[in-house]
């Protein structure tokens, strides 16, 4: 019977993703969630015999966990019924294997000091794929420094939801990953020296690309580099991620080095050094963010700095009570529909050299400085139009731009 669901699936999967290629990333999650499922193939229990897990927070339980996923079939399910289990090594995964537990705060996974990595799958090729972690806190020891939570390199369609995290130094660390799917994560820290950073990169030339994340709530109260960072990263989408960083030095979202198709919507950012920071671009072609409905409140440098390399939409959400709005450093950059209300330095401000930019329908108002401001050395060919840009301390509007090709339309308020 299980060899006939599995077959019809496939099958199913097969026609699906022929003649209906836009539902794909769709039947990889439901493929992975059925082919993983403890209701079609049982999961190890590993408080049963033979592997005996004490799961009390005392006694070591890595050998019995490891032995768990060691004996486990694939696809199979490796089950941690509530309780605490502390490891003092690297729990290492395998292919088609869903791991899970009976929730956030019920189980606990707790690394001693010197584990570095509470789950750590490596795999030489795309070849080997299909994990799932699921409905568990995973935190490091008080103690324990640099630890990364969840680690995968060259992995495909791994699932990772109903997660939180605590005390780590990384939260996730994808490694030119393809299809990862992340979903209801939750970082609490403690210490400086673990800075709970969702870090997706490529460090062997290729890129982790079609990155899903729906769901991702940090708090960082203390000093250390930003809550997410996108390094070699294409095809990212962000939906519902709210950061809130009290301490000094946290930068929201950072994205870097050839980075693009990066989509973040609905999201909230609170309290960070920036909320969004883009680094400067070296690849050939520009690459394009969407930033779409975010709220940056209290930001202490920028709520949006963008550098050059970059095609950048920001369209609606607000910037409100930090540093300096928005910051625009790269040619072909819509700002439309946003507000930008309460900074200590300008609203909005175009920076020397940027071209080819339209800010439309925004409203600028109470800061400190100015509202809008186009930099002496603006490149050419812009559209501003149908802004309200009112009550700015020290003007609602400077244009020093010399280009030819330019357009203030008489909509504006000033």
């Amino acid at each position: 019977m299980k060899s006939l669901i599995i077959f019809l699936t496939l099958l199913t999967f097969t026609f699906i993703s022929k003649f209906f290629p836009k539902t794909k990333a769709i039947c990889i999650i439901c493929l992975m969630t059925l082919l993983s499922s403890n209701a079609l193939y049982g999961a190890i229990n590993v408080r049963e015999r033979p592997y005996r897990a004490r799961g009390n927070g005392i006694a070591n339980d890595f050998s019995a966990i490891q032995a768990a996923i060691n004996a486990a079939p694939t696809p199979g399910a490796v089950y941690l019924p509530a309780g605490t289990y502390r490891i003092d090594r690297t729990l290492i995964m395998k292919p088609f294997l869903s791991l899970y537990g009976d929730g956030i705060g019920a189980t606990v996974l707790e690394m001693a000091s010197g584990c570095q990595a509470v789950l750590k799958y490596f795999a030489p090729d795309y070849s080997r794929d299909n994990i799932e972690v699921s409905k568990m806190t995973i935190r490091s020891a008080p103690n324990a420094v640099n630890v990364t939570g969840i680690y995968t390199k060259l992995s495909s369609a791994n699932l990772y939801h109903d997660l939180a995290f605590k005390g780590v130094r990384y939260t996730l660390h994808i490694d030119t990953g393809l299809f990862q799917f992340l979903s209801n994560i939750m970082v609490e820290q403690y210490g400086d020296n673990n800075c709970g950073e969702l870090l997706i990169e490529s460090t062997i030339g290729q890129y982790s690309q079609h990155i899903n994340i729906n769901g991702y709530i940090t708090a960082h109260a203390h000093t250390g580099p930003e809550a997410i960072r996108l390094s070699r990263a294409t095809n990212v989408t962000m939906t519902g991620i709210s950061i809130y960083a009290a301490g000094t030095c946290v930068d929201g979202i950072v994205i870097e080095d050839d980075s693009q198709g990066i989509s973040i919507t609905n999201s909230q950012i609170i309290a960070t050094q920036n909320g969004i920071l883009t680094r400067e671009r070296s690849g050939n072609t520009p690459g394009w963010i969407d930033i779409i409905g975010v709220h940056v409140d209290q930001a202490r440098v920028f709520g949006v700095n963008l550098q050059q390399g970059f095609r950048i939409n920001i369209i609606g959400g607000q910037y409100t009570f930090g540093g300096q709005g928005i910051n625009i450093g790269t040619d072909q950059t819509r700002i439309i529909g946003t507000t930008v209300d309460g900074m200590s330095a300008n609203g909005i401000v175009v920076m020397s050299n940027v071209s080819n930019f339209i800010i439309s329908n925004n409203m600028v108002v109470n800061n400190n400085y100015c509202g809008i401001v186009v930099s002496a050395g603006t490149g050419d060919y812009f559209i501003i139009s149908g802004n309200r840009s009112i009550n700015n301390t020290n003007g609602n509007f400077s244009d020093s731009a010399t280009g030819l090709h330019k357009r203030v339309s008489l909509d504006n308020l000033w």
